[in-house]
């Protein structure tokens, strides 16, 4: 078997550490029989404006004729075959980032700010990725199947990347549509062209080329004819060559005058007719064999002799491939070497209806089958997919508890969501207490109080089977979530903290978690001495195995928290500075582990007199601080009592008071917090004896927060109240409230303060 696939970017991973899929970055290669396109590639050579839409139905070769103008025409190209999981934004800026990488290596620090995720692209990773290929050159980006990214994140994030490239660089966008952008706009101002039905359709001289390449010689009328019949549809052309050579005149478009024809005005007709086309020209002349290969492969979205083997119980599948390849059966190759492909999107989509509909049991087994392989290939997350297509929860629920947590680790938290959605669905949910726990941990972490609620309440309803040996395990990890949450008080979170880490070994993934969790539970009932105990022997254990970074940083600054209450100054400078190790060294500056630390650090910089620092921990949390809300409440207030001690010692009354407001809405919902109510009395008693204070940058809402990122979008104040889920005059209403906090009086002077804020990153 060959080895694993070196991709053009040279690198076998994404930044945040998920394995690339190498042909995902490959653009089509030549093949026999596949004629050129001097026509489509003279057009684009004239084509100046920075993006170009090649838009048309299937079966009009879009990708093939700009492989092919892109092959000749210079310029470094970077290639990205977008599929589903490109919605998810960070998946998508990874494989950007990989290859933009691969023409010009990117500043390190492009790759950890996609890594480490976050609320929001907007923040960190765009601005980044954005003044990285502005320093790129002139190149081709080319985004296959752009239309297959509904994520709105994801499109914007394109959009504004274009708006970086340098002179003479292109982005190509190869689609059905234009998606979700908006074509007409750009148009209109300039800054794209298309390349439609038209210019893709067939001239006579490459309609006689394809029948030539199958070795058909027609008088010039006759292929005159042929092309306007067919009204120059390459995939028309392509098949009919193919009947020809089988033996007769076998147009594949319908002679009569009311006939539908694939016309750029009606692009779904042209799919159902390119359909019926395929079904008829082309599957109805395989063999029985080669019938049932296409037809069982079909579940697969790319194709390698192994793996069709291991789905089929054959071993003649490369060379079966190889062989369609050569006959341009619409296979498409994926690499260099020609060991993985992919079947046309359009027949693709014709074999997986003829398979459920001929034979729909089989679909789940090879499904299973395929995720098998895949897993003992170490590709996880593709046999994940096929687990989820197959619906199969119990096995997807071997998977999903390390999965979800590395998804929401690497910032991919669209993907989290979408396979605990899927999960939640399935009747296993309530049998696979691992999954739950993760989940609700990590919605929790992403300040999704009701969901995380809600999945608590499914682990309270779960119940172990008394004969399992797992059972004593899965109650642990029962009572862990709850505990986390803190739904109850300080005296149930700790009674469930205990009760949680007694059956755990020190050596399961789960002990560090529900040791912090322990400590944090007996900090908040008072019980600071065995506190402080349990957090260092979760701090120590962690480094000896460096496991559960999130858990083991926020457990640290709980520790800080601890020391600087007995006045240990020292002790709390220790443990802030291995907290942001290990946030720096996990990508977690974005997360709740971030401004857990951020907070303890800014009050420790304010003792040792670098105010500097202070501010800057302050600012960096604000990127955070709307995440961190009531399904955290003690993580939530504790956090915003550090930060407004710190603003306090930085003479920032008016910073403390907001900080103040968001406490109190946090403890309308979750008031018995413990000891955290006594110390939220106290700062408020303070700043009713401070007077003054100036509305600032570090006065920002958390609603502000929310919004100044999309304000250095293209997004107009009614379409970021669309994604805010808010009025287009509450966001003008914010808005103002923003510039007049960053001292600006226009969207880009507020976003150019906000930056040399901390607030965002710079994109220059």
């Amino acid at each position: 078997m060959a080895g694993p696939e070196r991709g053009p970017a040279g690198r076998s991973t994404l930044p945040g550490g998920l394995p690339v899929l190498e042909t995902k970055l490959v653009a089509p290669p030549s093949r026999p029989g596949i004629v050129p396109r001097p026509t489509v590639s003279s057009k684009l050579a004239r084509t100046a404006t920075p993006i170009v839409f090649a838009i048309a139905p299937a079966g009009y070769g879009k990708s093939t004729a700009i492989a092919q103008w892109a092959r000749g025409d210079g310029r470094p190209v970077a290639w990205l075959s977008i599929d589903a999981r490109d919605n998810d934004p960070y998946l998508l800026l990874g494989y950007l980032h990989v290859a933009l990488d691969a023409i010009s290596p990117l500043p390190t620090d492009v790759g950890a700010a996609i890594a480490a995720g976050g609320r929001s692209i907007w923040t960190s990773a765009m601005p980044r990725l954005g003044a990285a290929i502005a320093g790129c050159g002139s190149l081709i980006l080319v985004l296959d199947d752009f239309d297959r990214v509904i994520d709105p994140d994801g499109a914007d994030a394109v959009l504004s990347l274009a708006g970086q490239l340098a002179p003479g660089a292109q982005l190509v966008l190869i689609g059905r549509t234009s998606g979700r952008l908006p074509l007409p706009r750009l148009i209109a101002d300039g800054q794209a062209s298309v390349l439609g039905v038209t210019d893709l359709s067939f001239d006579h001289d490459e309609t006689a080329a394809v029948l030539a390449s199958v070795g058909v010689d027609l008088p010039r009328d006759d292929v005159e004819r042929a092309t306007a019949h067919l009204e120059g549809w390459p995939a028309g052309v392509y098949l009919t060559a193919r009947s020809m050579r089988a033996g007769g005149w076998s147009p594949v478009v319908p002679a009569g005058p009311d006939s539908p024809r694939p016309t750029p005005d009606d692009p779904e007709m042209a799919t159902v007719l390119a359909g019926e086309y395929l079904r008829t020209e082309l599957l109805e002349r395989l063999d029985a064999d080669d019938l049932a290969f296409a037809l069982r492969t079909s579940v697969l979205e790319r194709l390698t002799g192994h793996l069709c083997d291991a789905l089929l119980d054959r071993d003649d599948s490369a060379a079966r491939l190889r062989s369609w390849e050569r006959s341009n059966l619409f296979l498409i190759p994926l690499d260099g070497e020609h060991t993985w492909y992919r079947y046309h999107h359009l027949l693709r989509d014709v074999l997986i209806t003829e398979l459920t509909s001929r034979e729909p049991q089989a679909v789940r087994d090879l499904n299973m089958r395929a995720a098998a392989w895949l897993r003992g290939q170490g590709l996880t997350e593709q046999a994940l997919e096929h687990l989820i297509a197959a619906d199969a929860g119990a096995e997807a629920g071997e998977l999903l508890p390390g999965m979800l947590q590395a998804a929401w680790n690497a910032g991919r938290v669209d993907t989290a969501l979408r396979w605990a959605d899927w999960f939640e669905a399935t009747p296993d949910v309530e049998r696979r207490i691992e999954v739950v726990a993760a989940g609700s941990f990590i919605f929790r972490h992403m300040g999704m109080a009701a969901r995380a609620d809600r999945w608590a309440d499914i682990g309270d309803r779960w119940r172990p089977d008394p004969a399992d040996p797992t059972a004593e395990h899965g109650e642990a990890l029962r009572l862990l979530g709850r505990a986390f949450g803190m739904r109850f008080g300080p005296e149930r979170m700790l009674e469930d903290a205990r009760r949680a880490v007694a059956p755990l070994e020190r050596t399961d993934r789960w002990w560090i978690p529900a040791m912090a969790v322990r400590g944090i539970a007996e900090s908040l009932s008072g019980l600071i001495d065995e506190a402080e105990r349990t957090l260092d022997e979760a701090v120590e254990a962690s480094t000896s195995r460096l496991a559960s970074p999130t858990s083991v940083a926020i457990g640290a600054a709980a520790s800080a928290d601890i020391a600087i209450g007995r006045n240990d100054w020292a002790t709390a400078d220790r443990l802030v500075r291995m907290g942001q190790a290990l946030v720096a060294a996990n990508h977690l500056g974005e997360h709740s582990p971030g401004i857990a630390i951020d907070a303890v650090a800014a009050r420790v910089a304010v003792h040792s007199g670098d105010r500097d620092a202070a501010r800057s921990h302050i600012a960096h949390s604000q990127r955070v601080r709307p995440l961190i809300n009531h399904a955290l409440p003690w993580l939530a207030v504790r956090t915003r009592l550090d930060l407004a001690a710190a603003h306090l010692g930085l003479a920032d009354p008016a910073g403390a008071r907001t900080l103040l407001m968001e406490i109190r809405d946090v403890m309308i919902r979750r008031p018995n917090l413990g000891t955290l109510v006594a110390e939220v009395g106290a700062m408020q008693a303070r700043l009713e004896q401070i007077r003054g204070g100036t509305p600032s940058a570090t006065t920002l809402t958390v609603a502000e927060l929310r919004l100044l990122p999309l304000l250095s979008t293209h997004l107009t104040f009614r379409e970021i109240g669309e994604r805010l889920f808010v009025s287009p005059n509450t966001v003008k209403t914010q808005a103002i409230s923003i510039y007049r906090k960053l001292d600006a009086t226009s969207r880009s002077e507020a976003i150019g303060n906000a930056a040399q804020a901390g607030l965002i990153d710079s994109a220059v």
